[in-house]
């Protein structure tokens, strides 16, 4: 099993390659969970197939990714040094640390979930034939701008408490 930070890790790492796609650009799922850049070449369209890649692997894998963003995210949220400043007690340094850290991973996987829809924007140019992924994508995005409201507002709402 992952630890929590290689799993947070993992789930930045593939926002950030899924931020770099250009338009008509795609994505292969390296070892089924990881996006990578895929290269245009004459003979990727054979390698894809003979890779089991394909549009629904691309989406499921993207999908899967966001899913994880956001349970993350939703977990960070929740989890007792958040709520730090709400409590009567005078927080220790390390209680005041672990805060600081959990904030800061919070805004740059907010930040990371913001620019990945560049990526999904120029996936769906690559697919514009493809009314189903394209509206696949679509409610991809609407669940990433979404969970970055979320997290923001919760941020931001424990930002003023303090």
């Amino acid at each position: 099993m992952l630890s929590y930070n290689c799993m947070l890790d993992k789930v930045l790492i593939n926002l950030k390659v899924l931020s770099k796609v250009c338009e008509k650009g795609k994505i292969t799922t390296v070892g089924g969970t990881n996006i990578a850049l895929e290269a245009e070449k004459p003979l990727t369209p054979l390698y894809r197939y003979l890779n089991g890649d394909s549009r629904k692997k691309t989406v499921d894998t993207i999908q899967d990714v966001v899913t994880s963003a956001t349970e993350i995210s939703n977990s960070m949220l929740q989890h007792s040094c958040m709520s730090l400043y709400e409590r009567k007690e005078q927080p220790t340094s390390f209680e005041i640390n672990e805060y600081n850290k959990q904030y800061q991973q919070l805004k740059n996987l907010s930040a990371e979930m913001q620019n990945s829809l560049k990526g999904l924007s120029n996936l769906r140019v690559t697919y514009n034939g493809d009314a189903n992924v394209v509206a696949q994508l679509e409610v991809i995005s609407e669940n990433v701008k979404r969970q970055i409201i979320e997290i923001e507002s919760n941020l931001e709402s424990k930002n003023n408490r303090n």
